[in-house]
């Protein structure tokens, strides 16, 4: 009889053991997929404030994770938009490169290029502009293709080969140039 009740015993035991292990492993796989569940949600917020580019967005990733996996990532990232509205406000060639530099992300690093570019065609255009020497136009325009003088610089381009071509006598080339330069409301 004795022999019967520890087994009774012992089987109470296991069962209630095995019953905790099984309720206790439960908890532990709910816990887990609550935090796989968080983490999914982090990065999915992370993602989708990286993909808007914008500072509110990458500020509110970091409002509600501030000690998130990605924070750190994040705040950098402000920093560097910081950064490039710095030097968009200085509008200079030395603070598109102190950007550009300085940057980890480099996120606006080809515009500050354009934009140092930009700066060195006007700079380079205001000083020859006055010339009117069709040679420092054309090198101008094959230095600066991209430049916002471009337009003007073509115009008085076309209006110097007009005029030589005029003195040359040839009267129709000169026609045609003077009309690529816009015709006679654009001469000068």
């Amino acid at each position: 009889m004795r022999h019967i009740l520890k087994v009774i015993i012992v089987a109470a035991v296991l069962s209630w053991c095995s019953a905790f292990t099984a309720e206790a492993q439960s908890s532990l796989d709910i816990e887990k997929a609550k935090t796989a569940e968080r983490q999914k949600m982090e990065r999915v917020n992370y993602k989708k404030a990286c993909e808007k580019g914008t500072i509110e967005a990458l500020k509110e990733y970091v409002n509600l994770y501030p000690k998130g996996k990605y924070t750190d990532d994040a705040r950098k990232r402000i920093a560097d938009f910081a950064a490039w509205s710095t030097a968009c406000e200085a509008n200079t060639i030395d603070a598109y490169n102190i950007y550009i530099e300085t940057s980890e992300y480099k996120a606006f690093a080809e515009t500050a290029q354009d934009s140092i570019a930009e700066l060195k065609s006007v700079k380079a255009w205001n000083d020859i502009a006055e010339e009117s020497s069709l040679a420092a136009i054309e090198e101008f325009l094959q230095i600066y293709p991209n430049s916002s003088r471009r337009g003007e610089a073509e115009r008085i381009k076309h209006e110097l080969t007009a005029v030589n071509l005029h003195n040359a006598g040839q009267y129709e080339d000169a026609l045609e140039e003077f009309e690529a330069a816009g015709g006679r409301p654009c001469l000068t």
